[in-house]
């Protein structure tokens, strides 16, 4: 990104998605500003400011507490591989738990008895087995969650950040003209190829 020093007073912010548009044609609608109106610096489309790095990231994704880093276009491949890589094997010590009770369990009867059975097994087990497989139990559910997010954001080619807050990015809307004669904003994603090619474009660039 080319840093330039600009007069404050002359950049205007960018105007809601939801603003009124019934007076303005098409080439009014104003889409991406290439000046941040935090750092005052020119940027690239895609890009957002993080107030934690107090800087642009460009095709910021999100911010990650665990980490302490910022995600976006650098580093967000090896972020997901990682969540994956995480997720699985949370799963797969879940899984061997579940087998190490399942041995403990006396007789099978019906999936309600199989269960109170289960959990006698797992109040037997030491506090810190228990201690673990609850903390487990709740990475798993927290990382299952993310996956879904970031999955489903790399199969649209968009970032977290753009999924989750997408009416304010006027690059994803367009202008039509409705029937009342007014011009009004249309979602329409010009970054996604398909959801294969968003894929593999994510893995391979």
């Amino acid at each position: 990104m080319n840093c330039s020093s600009i007069d404050p007073n002359k950049v205007e912010s960018e105007p809601s998605i939801t603003e009124n548009l019934s007076e303005k044609d098409y080439e009014d609608v104003s889409e991406f500003t290439d000046v941040c109106p935090t750092c005052r610096i020119r940027r690239v489309q895609r890009s957002k400011h993080c107030r934690y790095i107090d800087r642009c990231v460009i095709e910021y994704d999100h911010y990650c507490y665990f980490l302490g880093k910022t995600i976006g276009k650098g580093n967000r491949k090896v972020f997901f591989f990682g969540l994956l890589v995480h997720y699985l094997a949370v799963a797969g010590f879940l899984f061997i738990c579940w087998g190490m009770l399942d041995d403990r369990v006396v007789g099978s009867g019906y999936l309600s008895s199989y269960c109170g059975r289960l959990v006698a097994e797992f109040w037997k087990l030491e506090n810190e087995v228990k201690g673990g497989i609850v903390v487990s139990i709740w990475v798993w559910w927290y990382c299952l969650w993310y996956v879904v997010v970031v999955g489903y954001s790399i199969s649209q080619g968009l970032t977290v950040n753009e999924v989750v807050n997408r009416c304010r990015y006027r690059y994803l809307y367009v202008p039509y003209l409705a029937l009342d004669d007014t011009v009004r904003m249309q979602y329409k994603n010009p970054f996604s190829k398909g959801i294969y090619t968003n894929f593999l474009d994510f893995i391979i660039n």
